[in-house]
């Protein structure tokens, strides 16, 4: 019987990972493409925000930027498989596709309508000291986590939605890791002693 059982899991299973592998080769729809480069542009962010407090104090979060640097490289892949390769240049640091940083956004009723701003301030708080370093963690993954949420919302192809769902458990780790922090330093309620708009709890 346990046998029955474990051929039934592993044939279950096997459909639906084919199904996913058929998904990441079919044709996306127009509005697909437009909320993956979107949040292209946002797990990029937040790479560039999560290795620079690595970097700044010397900080251990590389394997959630692993994770990040993933999901980007998956976007690219499936975005390649219909032609589309993207970004068309090698973004340096601090370079983003500008239209596709705000495209989508106006999902975002508790940010700014400029996500490029964010970042730029962001980017100088985090060098004020640890304690701003997690208040910029706690601001980024909430962010990031959002915007996954809803592109899951937006998309009907199911590879891509696996992308995104990887996307929000990964800032929800490190939203979970920046809150216990700032909780640990002092602050009773962590990430939402800075602001409602960054309290995971609200969104719940």
């Amino acid at each position: 019987m346990k046998e029955i059982k474990l051929i039934s899991i592993l044939l279950i299973g096997g459909i639906f990972f084919s199904g996913c592998d058929m998904d990441k080769n079919e044709t996306l729809s127009y509005k697909d493409i437009e909320v993956a480069k979107s949040m292209y542009n946002n797990l990029k962010l937040q790479y560039e925000l999560i290795n620079e407090i690595n970097n700044t104090y010397y900080a251990e979060y590389n394997q959630s930027n692993i994770n990040t640097k993933n999901d980007m490289n998956e976007i690219q892949y499936i975005l390649s498989n219909n032609d589309i390769f993207y970004p068309k240049q090698t973004l340096g640091f601090k370079e983003f596709d500008l239209e596709y940083m705000n495209n989508y956004y106006s999902y975002f009723s508790v940010f700014s309508d400029s996500l490029y701003y964010e970042f730029e301030d962001w980017y100088d708080d985090l060098k004020y000291s640890i304690t701003d370093s997690y208040e910029v963690g706690c601001k980024v993954s909430i962010m990031t986590y959002i915007k996954a949420d809803n592109s899951i919302l937006e998309t009907s192809n199911n590879y891509l939605n696996s992308i995104y769902s990887n996307a929000k458990n990964n800032s929800l780790d490190m939203y979970e890791i920046f809150d216990y922090k700032l909780k640990d330093i002092g602050f009773s309620d962590g990430c939402c002693s800075l602001n409602e708009k960054y309290c995971l709890e609200n969104l719940n």
